[in-house]
């Protein structure tokens, strides 16, 4: 028979396919064939007895499986159930092989059309989906550069309304098809094309893709009216605050959240579903707009606090916090809240942010990371990031922070990433501000999934928000929300953006606010009445007044948590740290350092260096290398912590360091420091400077009992770190009082490596740590005081003692940052 030659490519299925619908979703090249085979393939027969013989063994076939199914195979077996379906709905006995051969044809065709149909729109539905509150795109053709044409037009009726009118015959997976093939277009199009547009047809894994077809195409579950009512209040509580600031403070730059007000119920919805699904706490890294009423709304900022902030003739705030202080769009809180929904407790911590757009990335996934390995697992300590579209596309920052979240010894195992898409740069047009498609399109390099949600729905804002969340947990994985709005005003309060957007301004001041348009839709719903509504406004109003009028004293609440035992500037030490070791203990653990594993191939190479290691017991001088391990031994002897990050630098960039050995025959790993019973975390990073030094940054915000070193390759590689080095290091103790005992590793000297690789640039560290060059403090020749009160400290190393000794004086006093600078060679 003329099939028979394709029945090997069915056979192997048989036990894994159920619906023969699956089997076109899943295989759809395979069916293809068997569609061409129909349709187009088919070969002529020879003679019209060769074809009376082919239509009669197929109606052979048929009535045998009619005696006994088991007969044949399961391919054939799903054919002919929906033809005895369909002889049956005819009302006829029998029929004659060539209706069977016709039905097969139809049934092969519309099968595919099904399969086209639904993966499309899993594929492209975001193309024409409704996440644009402004409808820029309709009105203007504003994304016409950027959005394939093409691909929309895979999405009209039109291009699948001449095919078979019933879906009968199929049933995929959880889609609801009962009646026709447009019911099944009109369920798509609600699913795909709304006011979400979702991407996850990029990822990798099958099964993170059946886990979005499951949950996006059941559609999300209804609210209840109480959730629709506390919906609206945070929209009502985020409106009114930046409204009572724009009265108050006309002329201040505010950067305020009008237009993406719905970040606010967006947030809680994240606070909300971590909590329920494990999360004890949450590091959230945000840029300016939006951010005073995020402190206030979300994570419960006292209001006097902001406001006092904005008022010149109160008690100033670095009176209080004696440091210089900071623009009040980077303010930070750390806080303990009580969620309204599921009356659990969680931690959330907003981290400093300065005026640089997007280098707190890193710092959120170091400090978040530290917090992971505090408590021991991932699961338990969530990583928010929230960003400006941008930024989020021309910050190289980005990238190199997000191509750690599958780095073993970065990754926080997942970050509910969240753009405030305000469709306009400062000034830049999006076409002349990225060349990808949308400003999430980095993510899918990264295989991170993407939902485009419409900023004026606060209900799909939710159920998107919440629907991250659950992603990370599940998964482990970054996931990205790209939450479209508008800004309501310039890039602050008092630019003028009609100079160079008239259009798209002209179409944002006849938009109401989306506390106004939700309050309608529940209003005209009978949720709630208009008395209500107006009741919330006027109480959020006399609570804001109340706070402006308030006679408040702003409260420190720096040295908190883990560093509640630092020694502020204030408190003098009286003696210098002591830092020497009896010879004893160093003859210990130096032997234990230089312990090779029986039946260990170590390098040649390596051999040769632990017995000058060893030589060092009888008297040999010391070399960098070992004056380090010897520093990193005595202080995990003493219970502290030491973690190493940098690119190479487990062998070390000069072949110095060899704090992890390789078999030489089978490859295995060993780790020399295993044998005083405590291992030093030294990890190669990938080759970034900037996001590896933010990364450590934020890991010794949360570690004070840890040394923390971030080692450039070579000195001048901190050139690409400034960024970091200029707005944290340099800084944030006289900004935030912040302390943090970051040390970094600048290799410099003239070692022949030419004229880049010989110079750490000290200089600029050097001017770093002068406020104001023309004035010499009081206390400058107190040298305890010039420890703690410098900003910074600079040394370049003449001997491994002095390494040895500056090294365990890091955790022995008052924490400032270090750079270290040393020959390696």
């Amino acid at each position: 028979m003329f099939w028979k030659p394709f029945f090997p490519i069915w056979k192997h299925t048989k036990k894994r396919l159920h619906k023969s619908s699956k089997y076109v979703l899943e295989y759809p090249q395979r069916w293809s064939v068997f569609t061409r085979f129909f349709s187009v393939a088919q070969p002529k027969p020879r003679s019209e007895d060769a074809s009376q013989q082919s239509l009669q063994s197929l109606k052979d076939q048929y009535e045998a499986w009619k005696r006994n199914p088991s007969t044949v195979s399961f391919p054939w077996s799903s054919m002919f159930q929906q033809i005895q379906k369909w002889e049956t709905q005819v009302a006829k006995d029998s029929f004659s092989p060539q209706q069977i051969f016709q039905y097969m044809i139809d049934y092969a065709n519309h099968s595919m059309k099904i399969s086209q149909m639904v993966n499309n729109y899993r594929n492209f539905g975001h193309f024409k989906a409704q996440w644009d509150p402004l409808k820029l795109d309709s009105q203007f053709g504003f994304y016409k550069h950027l959005i394939p044409q093409d691909r929309k037009q895979l999405l009209d009726w039109e291009y699948y309304k001449h095919s078979s009118k019933t879906t009968d015959a199929l049933s995929i997976g959880h889609l609801p098809i009962n009646e026709s093939l447009e019911s099944l277009f009109q369920h798509l199009e609600s699913i795909y094309c709304g006011n979400v547009g979702y991407e996850y047809a990029h990822l990798s894994r099958d099964k993170e893709r059946k886990w979005f077809q499951h949950k996006v195409e059941r559609k999300f579950p209804s609210l209840s009216n109480e959730q629709k009512k506390q919906i609206l209040k945070d929209l009502t509580a985020a409106d009114s605050f930046e409204r009572f600031l724009a009265i108050k403070f006309p002329t201040a730059k505010r950067y305020g959240g009008e237009g993406g007000e719905s970040i606010v119920p967006g947030l809680h919805a994240i606070l909300e579903t971590a909590s329920l699904l494990g999360v004890q706490s949450v590091v959230i890294g945000m840029p300016h707009r939006g951010r005073l009423a995020i402190l206030a709304n979300v994570l419960n900022m006292p209001v006097e606090e902001i406001l006092h902030s904005f008022v010149a003739d109160r008690v100033p705030f670095t009176d209080i916090y004696d440091c210089t202080g900071d623009v009040k769009s980077h303010l930070s809180i750390s806080t303990d809240l009580k969620l309204s929904g599921t009356g659990n407790s969680i931690h959330v911590s907003l981290l400093e942010n300065p005026s640089h757009l997007e280098v707190v990335n890193p710092v959120l996934i170091g400090k978040t990371k530290a917090k992971q390995d505090i408590v021991a697992t991932n699961a338990k300590v969530l990583a928010v990031n929230i960003h400006g579209d941008a930024a989020f596309t021309g910050q190289g920052v980005v990238y190199e922070t997000l191509q750690m979240f599958k780095l073993e010894h970065y990754s926080v195992k997942g970050t509910v990433h969240l753009i405030v898409n305000n469709q306009i740069g400062f000034t830049t047009h999006p076409q002349d501000g990225r060349s990808c498609t949308y400003c999430t399109d980095i993510a899918k390099a990264l295989d991170i999934p993407v939902f485009h949600v419409n900023g004026d729905d606060p209900e799909a804002v939710v159920a998107c928000c919440s629907l991250a969340v659950e992603y990370r947990q599940h998964f482990g994985k970054d996931v990205l929300i790209d939450l479209v709005c508008y800004r309501l005003h310039g890039h602050n309060e008092v630019d003028q953006p009609s100079f160079t957007q008239p259009t798209m301004y002209k179409c944002i001041r006849n938009q109401l606010p989306v506390s106004k348009k939700y309050a309608s839709h529940l209003i005209s719903n009978g949720v709630m009445n208009e008395e209500e509504y107006q009741q919330w406004i006027q109480d959020y109003q006399t609570a804001y007044q109340n706070a402006f009028q308030a006679n408040w004293k702003p409260k420190p609440h720096f040295l908190q948590g883990n560093w509640k035992d630092m020694i502020p500037e204030s408190i003098l030490d009286t003696e210098p740290s002591t830092t020497g070791v009896s010879e004893d203990t160093l003859h210990r653990l130096l032997q234990k350092l230089c312990h090779v594993p029986e039946n260990f191939e170590l390098h040649p190479q390596i051999s040769k260096l632990l017995e000058e290691r060893r030589n060092i017991l009888n008297g040999k001088a010391l070399d960098w290398a070992t004056a380090e391990a010897l520093a990193f031994a005595t202080l995990l002897d003493e219970g502290y912590g030491v973690r190493l990050s940098g690119q190479d630098c487990q062998r070390g960039t000069f072949s110095q360091r060899h704090a992890l050995w390789v078999d030489q025959e089978n490859e295995v790993h060993y780790y020399p420091f295993a044998a005083i019973g405590t291992c030093p975390s030294v990890y190669n990073s990938h080759l970034s400077e900037n996001a590896v030094l933010g990364f450590e940054w934020g890991y010794s915000l949360e570690s004070p009992q840890t040394l923390v070193i971030w080692e450039a390759q070579f000195g001048d590689f901190a050139n690409s770190a400034q960024v970091m080095i200029d707005c944290f290091l340099s800084c944030s103790e006289r900004k935030w009082r912040k302390q943090s005992g970051l040390v970094l590793f600048l290799p410099h000297g003239w070692e022949g490596q030419g004229p880049d690789h010989s110079s750490a640039k000290l200089e600029r560290f050097l001017q770093l740590s002068d406020e104001d060059q023309d004035i010499i403090p009081e206390w400058y020749s107190n040298p305890i005081q010039q420890l703690q009160k410098t900003n910074i400290q600079v040394a370049n190393c003449t001997s491994p003692a002095n390494l040895f000794h500056l090294l365990r004086a890091q955790m022995h006093r008052k924490a400032s940052p270090f750079i270290i600078s040393f020959l390696l060679s």
